[in-house]
C-alpha cells in the first residue's frame, strides 16, 4: 500500500457504546491486489434530535483512490436512525482539515452533541452547541470511536502517503537489470581510459630516452 496510519488521535467523549473504525472497513473492502493511494471524505451524514437539536447519528462515506481507479466506500455508523436525516456531499476538490464540537450529558450519558467540519472552502455543523459542554477538535482523518444509541465519542485515524518503492539498501540484491548494464558500460569505459593513459604515459617515457644514431 502506498498510505499508513500516521497517528491515532484521542478519543474524545464518554465511556459508552461499541468500538468501531472506518479505516479497518476500508481495508476490508479493498482488494489484496489493490494499492491505496488516497482517502477522501465523500458525504457527510449525520441524524439530530428533531425536538432538542442534539446530535443522535454520524456517518462517512469515503472516496478511496487506488491503482486501479476510484470507490465509494461507506463507514461505519455511529448513533441510529432515529433523527433528521441531514447530508452534505463534498465538491471535487474539497477535502476535510479538521474537525470540532462539543460532548456532555444528554438524557443521562455523556455524548457527542455537536460537530463542525472545516473544510476547504467553508465549515458545515450539525447539532446543538451549547456552552456548558466540552470542547474538542480533531485532525483529519478516517473515523474511529464508540457508539451505540448515541454517538458516544469519536476520534481520528490519521492517513499519510509513504514511499511506494522505499529504497535504503545499497546491496548488491538492489541492483536492477538495468542499473548492471550501466554500471558494466561505465566501468568499461573507465578501464579503456586507464589503458590509454599508461599507454601514452610509457610512449612518452621511453621514446624521449631512444634517440636513434645515424
Amino acid at each position: 500500500m502506498t498510505i499508513s496510519v500516521k497517528t491515532i488521535s484521542t478519543i474524545y467523549g464518554g465511556n459508552g457504546g461499541q468500538f468501531s473504525t472506518d479505516y479497518e472497513i476500508i481495508i476490508y473492502e479493498i482488494n489484496g491486489d489493490e494499492s491505496i493511494k488516497n482517502i477522501n471524505v465523500k458525504r457527510i451524514k449525520v441524524q439530530t434530535d428533531s425536538a432538542k437539536g442534539y446530535l443522535l447519528s454520524l456517518q462517512f462515506i469515503y472516496n478511496v483512490e487506488t491503482n486501479d481507479g476510484e470507490r465509494l466506500v461507506t463507514g461505519a455508523q455511529y448513533g441510529i436512525n432515529n433523527g433528521t436525516l441531514q447530508t452534505y456531499d463534498l465538491k471535487n476538490n474539497e477535502i476535510v482539515k479538521a474537525i470540532s464540537g462539543t460532548y456532555g450529558n444528554y438524557t443521562g450519558y455523556i455524548v457527542i452533541k455537536y460537530l463542525m467540519f472545516q473544510t476547504s472552502i467553508g465549515t458545515k455543523s450539525y447539532g446543538k452547541n451549547d456552552t456548558a459542554d466540552s470542547l474538542f477538535t480533531l485532525p483529519a482523518g478516517t473515523l474511529c470511536g464508540y457508539s451505540g444509541s448515541f454517538v458516544d465519542s469519536l476520534g481520528t485515524y490519521v492517513i499519510v502517503e509513504v514511499p511506494t518503492n522505499p529504497s535504503t539498501s545499497n546491496s548488491s540484491s538492489d541492483i536492477t537489470p538495468t542499473s548492471f548494464i550501466i554500471l558494466s558500460c561505465f566501468t568499461s569505459i573507465l578501464g579503456f581510459i586507464i589503458l590509454v593513459t599508461v599507454v601514452v604515459f610509457l610512449w612518452r617515457k621511453f621514446y624521449r630516452r631512444y634517440i636513434p644514431t645515424r
